[in-house]
This record gives structure tokens, sequence and C-alpha cells, in this order.
């Protein structure tokens, strides 16, 4: 397994200033601003009122086909006053991200881009796999515009929702400020609830088989789960502990975004009537928004070899490394295991009947004559093209982007591992640790501190999803929390504890098994709605920048004509800082991390 990680910034101009006041003055009153303590708070309704309205969060429940007394109950927490429950934020995620509404361009799945760019009678051999052939492919209607979630499966997770948190409870009770998802379950409320939950699995397992193809590798697997009680429990109770974690990860980001917004709106209002003293610094933190923010894009790619992607990027049939894999393609027998497992995974697939027809027709052509094209890897041709790097201190700025030419790499070892690695950071033992071991780590019975930690060598089933709780218990930090000031984005990383907006990782590996590109459309479409609004918001930000002369310039009595128009000016910036302050939750992450699962997730099966 090998992990590709790539960390791209934005700001040219910040890469040839090594020193840049304004940034540095802007990220200190940034600071000031958000008081992050508060972010984790249960949200008071009145405060989130305006939000919640826009949702029209009713007219979606009214919309789905459930049965009266949930759909009674949904509604009464949907309307209960005085502080915000978690289905809110549950239901608006659902809403807003995983269900299709049309926004997804026919054009951008992979499989249309690479129709639209080549063709049968093109010169590519081995174009050709398991998982692409010139034939067009029946496309299931629900699976059109990209993705999602159809009103069947929503109404089955509104199910779900109210056998886990509503069913039993009175919907008028007010709520305390700890949410229901943080809450420790008991053997005997598990067992309860996944009796409870346990026929709406039945029905998901059911509808999901009946999407699948007839000889499909996972149909007959999701058929025997959903028929056999003991299987069927068992994925029941991860599904609620997946759930819980979706439930309060919602929540955090829905609380982040109010609480922010919050808070810069009345530190904007009070920067503005400080304005008299002339500190200046409302003007100093427009500027900093809107011309030296810095903007970074990190992104992990799980199974790329990095040699290996030069070398096709580049397009050099020639490179050592091509040289080496077509080297040992024609020795491959002498890697053959020996001894009492000395079948090869091939000879057993044989002996079952279901030999893959392995296709080398591609990687043999491109040994013997290389292979470029404007249109094969362009992201990685021209990241390859110039290793340069912008280099500020020669002035050349022309690039802002480019490859780590040295790397570090440890043992040969597994994703569970190497993934928090490459997506914080943080080491895998020691303080602030992500704590996940490598293939030989086999004490299950550590205990630290009166918690047990000991784990098997390997993660099975249930166990990943485990893996921020075990993490955080080992001290690691994501680079969402790092950076927990900073706007960020997450399109399908697995560690996302602290990020304002998510593309869930086990979703988007989910749906994305059998709907290609699901998440990444998601993403896409995300982020182009979230770059209109960052110049809706800049245009604002100048617009109040526009009025400083006018809320700074000094007046006699007698200048009345002056004095009424500061006053309409003053108004005038009360309603663009409003503005500004909610766009700023909506708008360009400044921190993005974008995770690709599918090298290595379809080289496992493929």
């Amino acid at each position: 397994m090998t992990v590709l990680v790539f960390s791209l910034s934005f700001d040219r101009r910040a890469q040839a200033q090594i020193f840049d006041p304004i940034f540095s003055e802007g990220q200190i009153i940034v600071n000031t601003i958000y008081d992050t303590s508060k972010w984790a708070l249960r949200v008071p309704y009145k405060l989130a009122f305006p939000l919640i309205a826009r949702m029209k969060l009713k007219g979606m429940v009214e919309n789905l086909s459930l049965r009266q007394d949930v759909h009674k109950r949904v509604i009464a927490r949907i309307e209960s006053k005085g502080l915000v429950d978690e289905i809110i934020p549950f239901l608006s995620a659902v809403k807003d991200l995983y269900v299709p509404t049309g926004q997804f361009k026919n054009n951008e799945d992979f499989d249309t881009y690479l129709r639209n760019q080549f063709n049968p009678t093109s010169t590519i051999p081995g174009i050709e796999h398991t998982m692409f052939q010139w034939k067009t492919p029946h496309k299931d209607p629900e699976a059109s515009n990209g993705s999602g979630l159809n009103d069947y499966f929503v109404s089955q997770l509104v199910y779900l929702y109210d056998a886990i948190y509503l069913q039993g409870k009175d919907p008028k009770a007010k709520l305390g400020s700890r949410l229901a998802c943080e809450q420790e379950k008991t053997d005997t409320e598990l067992r309860v609830l996944a009796d409870r939950a346990m026929p709406i699995m039945k029905n998901i397992l059911e509808y999901v088989a009946g999407l699948l193809p007839d000889g499909h590798e996972y149909k007959r697997a999701v058929i025997k789960a959903a028929r056999e009680r003991d299987r069927l429990q068992t994925i029941t109770v991860s599904l609620i502990e997946f759930v819980d974690q979706q439930v309060c990860k919602h929540y955090r980001m829905f609380a982040t975004s109010i609480f922010r917004q919050a808070q810069l709106r009345e530190w904007l209002r009070n920067e503005l009537k400080e304005e008299r003293k002339g500190n200046g610094r409302l003007w100093t933190y427009l500027a900093y928004a809107n011309e030296h923010r810095r903007y970074a894009m990190h992104i992990v790619v799980d199974g790329l070899q990095g040699h290996l992607v030069e070398a096709l990027a580049t397009g050099n049939g020639k490179n050592a490394f091509i040289q080496k894999i077509m080297h040992d393609q024609r020795n491959a027998n002498k890697f053959a295991p020996k001894g009492q497992y000395s079948k090869t995974l091939i000879e057993v697939l044989k002996e079952e009947g279901k030999p893959p027809r392995l296709n080398h027709d591609f990687i043999k052509r491109f040994s013997r004559r290389g292979f470029t094209n404007d249109h094969y890897l362009p992201f990685f041709r021209d990241l390859y093209k110039d290793q340069t790097n912008g280099n500020p201190s020669t002035g050349d700025t022309t690039k802002p982007y480019g490859i780590a030419i040295t790397g570090i790499s440890t043992t040969p070892t597994i994703s569970v591992r190497n993934l928090p690695i490459a997506m914080t950071g943080a080491p895998v033992a020691g303080k602030g640790a992500t704590g996940l071991p490598n293939f030989h780590f086999v004490d299950r019975h550590f205990v630290y501190a009166g918690d047990h930690r000991g784990r098997p060598y390997y993660f099975f089933g249930n166990d990943a999803l485990r893996l921020q709780e075990l993490t955080r218990k080992a001290g690691m930090k994501t680079l969402f929390e790092r950076f927990s000031r900073l706007t960020s984005f997450n399109c399908g990383g697995q560690f996302d504890r602290g990020a304002y907006n998510t593309v869930d990782g086990f979703v988007n590996l989910a749906v994305g098994e059998n709907v290609r590109d699901f998440g990444e459309m998601i993403c896409v479409s995300e982020l182009e709605r979230r770059a209109a609004n960052e110049k809706i918001l800049r245009e604002k930000r100048q617009a109040l920048l526009d009025l400083r002369a006018t809320l700074t310039a000094r007046h006699q009595l007698w200048e009345w004509y002056d004095l009424r128009g500061k006053r309409n000016a003053r108004v005038l910036a009360e309603r663009l800082i409003d503005e500004i302050a909610e766009l700023e939750q909506d708008a360009f992450p400044e921190y993005l991390l974008y995770y690709s699962p599918w090298p290595d997730h379809f080289a496992h099966f493929k």
C-alpha cells in the first residue's frame, strides 16, 4: 500500500513575499474573533432560527412516505423550541449533500470524460478491462444526475433515526445540554435499540440487494446478512454506532457555523463602533480576508506509487521503474510462494472456476514506446512538468504547487496505519500519536490509565467505525482541529473531526463502490457553489472597505449634510456586516482535504 500526498497553495503572492504584515496581523485578529470553546455547545433555537427557516425541512419530511406516528414525532422535534435538536442538522446534511438535486453535469463523471476524449479507434491498448468497456453501460435511472439517496432510502434513514432517538420519548420534552448521540449506551440499551432497528436494517439490505445485478460479488452476501438474524443483529449494532457518529458530527458542524457567524457579526459591529478611536482593525481584517488570506489543498491518494505515476505522467517508457515492473512480470514465477501454502491466488481462483483475465497490454506497450496524450493524466502531467515549485528567491511564481521529491518510508504496511499519518502528520506512537499499529502489534490486553486500548493486529468489520475513537484516545489531532479557526472542507477523508463541512468518507466509499464518482461530484458541486459565494463575499467586503473614508471622516455639527451621509453609510455598513458574517460560513474553504481511495480500493478487487 502506498499513499501519495500533495499539498497545494493557491496564494502565489504569499510565496513571493517572505513577510506579509497584513497576513500576520490578520491571523492575530482572527484568533481574537473566534472562541472555539463554545462551538461544541448545543445551539439556542433563536440563534439558529434564520438558518432553520431556510432549510425547509418540514417540506422535505412531508414529501416522504412515513408512517403517521413517525411523521408526528419527527415534525415535533423539528418544531421544538429552546435548544436545537440533533435531527435538524442530520436531515439538513441528508437533504443538502446526499440527495441528488440535478446540479450535477453529465460530463463530470469519469466514464463520460473518457468517452469524450478518446474513442475505440484510439491507439491505447488495454483500455478495456473489468471496469471499463466501450459498450455504453446501462445506467440506473435512480442513480442519474451523479448520485444518490432517493426518497425510499431517505425514508429508511428517518425511520432509523426515529428508532434510535425518538421512540419511547416525549417529543415535547426539553433538551439537555448534552447531545443524545454522545451518550454511552449500556449493553441492555443497545440490545433494545438493535431489536427496534433490525427490521429497518433488513429493509435497507434487501433494497440494496435489489439494486445489485445478478452475479454481483456482494449481492449474495447482502441477501445472506438480511436473512440471518445473528448477522443482521451485528450489522444493526454497527449501524447504530455509525449513526451516532454521523449525527454528532453534523451537529458539531451546524453549531460551529452558527456560533462562528454570531461571533464574527458581533466582532465586526463592535469594531465599527470603535472606529472613532481610529484603531483600524476592521479595515485590516477586511483587507486580509479579501487579498491576503491563504488557501491550501491537501490531497491524499491511496494506492498510487509516486515513481509509477511520475513515469506514466511524463510518458517515458524507458523509465527505470517501468523497466523493473516489466522485468519482474517476465520473471513472476520466481516470486511464487513455496512450501505448504504454495498455491498462488491465481491458482486458487482457477480451481474455483473464476480465473481472472489479467491485462498487461498497456504497460507492455508503454515500456517499449512510451505514451503521451494531452488528455491522459492531465493533472499529473502538469504536476511533474516543472519541479521549480515557483521559487520565490528567483521571483518565479508561475506555478504555486509542485512535487516534494523526497519522502520518508518506514516498512511495508497497511492503509489503516498510513492514512491517518498522511492526513494529520501525527506519528504512530508517542505524544499526539495515531495509536494505530502495523501488522505486528498483537497486544490485545494493553490498558492505559484504566482504559482498554489493546487491539488485534488488524482491523476487521466494525473496527473501522472505531478508528475516530481509537485515534482520539491516542491523542491524535486532525489538521481540522489544529487549524480550528480556519474554514475547512473534507472530501472523503476518514479523519474529519473538527471539519466545518464534510462529505463523509464511509458514505463515499459505500455508495461510490457502485455509483462511480459519487463523492467527487458532490465535492465539486459544493466547491463550485462556495466559489460563487466567495466572489459575492469579496464584493461585499470591498463595498464595506469603500465606506471607510465616509465612516471615519470628522465633521462639525453644522455640517449636517455630511453627518446625514455618514449616518446612512453606517446603516449600509451594518447591513453589509450582517451579510458578510452569514456568507463567510458558506464561502470557499481555507483548508481542503481530498482523499481518493479508488486506486487502492479497486486494485484489491479488480
